[in-house]
């Protein structure tokens, strides 16, 4: 048997291999999915309890009027407080165009940008609410979804509620960038394992966050994960820790933002989520860019030998490599569209495009591990993206 054979065999090991590992992650997103708890559509009971909103922005004027609006319409709020971290644009003065109602506040940063969490618990310290909604400025809510998440988080008894929902995708790479990164994190880390108190996982969604005011303050609130790169998995993680009950809910009719609009945005989210588990750890980092470099090289790399094979010749080695091989690149393009069916993004049409793009987003995305060796625990808020919300 030539050295070429025995190559073709180890590679057909590892196609078996990675068909596994896809179809558990493929199994994994679906599983959290389905598990996890989805927000009654409506509620016959009217909650009592006061709601303070808090928007941290910068360099926001596009989409925080929206915001603004949304959280107006909700009948539970009793008051918007906006805090301007310090943007360059004109995010203060669209904010202040609200003023006039007696329930919006605009409060504003000075210096360089005190960062997301300071933004957050400076806006805490504004309002005496009995519970705290956090939502980012591209957030949109339907009208009286407050109050259903509220009800919702009373009767389960919970201390935070975060909420999954409509993941906005307007341009042709969030179409196809969108769904897979959200896919591919969330086979990760399964969704439904959130609101288990007997597991480990825990992580909130920043486009919504809703948290008793006495357990925020006990766990320190965003002052306490002010140093981490993803606050908003931070905050949830440090819930946890705490002892206290939290869950994600689903609710993609009512809940929609963006999570990194454009290709640049994009990466530098990937970047800020693996760089906290890598943390400069030069094994972690390089097995984790190998591993996943590995997971989709492989089902191309097979799937082209085995099909030039089987133009020479029909072999059953052949035929098993590019089922493989075929079969898990299926499996890329199944993963991504499930995830966008979840999030409520329009599925683009071509498949073979399809394919093509998820298999050379995942290379990149593989190779971002190497970036956690390199990256400092923090970052500073220069480097962060205007929007800050992120999917952990």
């Amino acid at each position: 048997m030539t050295p070429l054979t025995l190559g073709f065999y180890a590679l057909i090991l590892l196609g078996i291999v990675d068909f596994l590992a896809w179809l558990i992650l493929l199994y994994r997103f679906e599983a959290g999915f389905r598990r996890a708890p989805k927000l009654p559509r409506q509620y016959i009971d009217q909650p009592t309890r006061r709601v303070a909103a808090v928007v941290a922005a910068r360099n926001e004027e596009e989409t925080i009027a929206e915001c603004i609006r949304s959280l107006l319409s909700q009948t539970c709020i009793n008051s918007v407080i906006v805090v301007d971290d310090a943007s360059t644009d004109k995010t203060y003065e669209e904010a202040k165009k609200f003023a006039s109602d007696d329930r919006v506040h605009v409060l504003r940063l000075g210096g360089n940008g005190a960062g997301k969490a300071e933004a957050c618990y400076f806006g805490v310290g504004h309002t005496d609410a009995d519970w705290l909604l956090f939502v980012d400025a591209d957030t949109r809510l339907k009208p009286g979804f407050v109050s259903r998440a509220l009800v919702f988080a009373e009767e389960k008894r919970l201390d935070a509620l975060s909420v999954v929902g409509q993941l906005r995708c307007p341009s042709f790479w969030d179409k196809v960038s969108t769904p897979f990164l959200f896919g591919l994190l969330n086979s990760f880390i399964r969704l439904d394992y959130v609101c288990d108190r007997g597991r480990k996982s825990a992580y909130f969604y920043g486009s919504f966050i809703l948290i008793k005011r006495d357990a925020y303050m006990k766990i320190g609130g965003h002052r306490a994960v002010k140093d981490d790169i993803v606050e908003d998995r931070a905050l949830g993680s440090l819930a946890k820790k705490s002892g206290l009950n939290i869950c994600i809910a689903q609710a993609p009719d009512s809940v929609s933002a963006e999570w990194a609009p454009g290709f640049r945005s994009n990466l530098k989210a990937m970047q800020r989520v693996i760089a906290p588990s890598i943390n400069r750890r030069v094994g972690l980092g390089s097995a984790f860019s190998f591993a996943l470099t590995a997971l989709f090289f492989i089902p191309l790399l097979l799937t082209t030998l085995s099909l030039s094979g089987l133009t020479q010749t029909l072999t059953p080695i052949n035929t098993i490599g590019a089922f493989l091989g075929v079969s898990s690149l299926v499996l890329v393009a199944a993963l991504s569209v499930r995830s966008a069916q979840r999030i409520s993004c329009e599925i683009w049409s071509h498949a073979y495009g399809h394919l093509w793009s998820c298999w050379v987003l995942g290379i990149i995305v593989s190779n971002l591990g190497l970036s956690g060796l390199v990256r400092p625990p923090c970052v500073d808020v220069g480097s962060i993206p205007p929007h800050y919300g992120l999917t952990p």
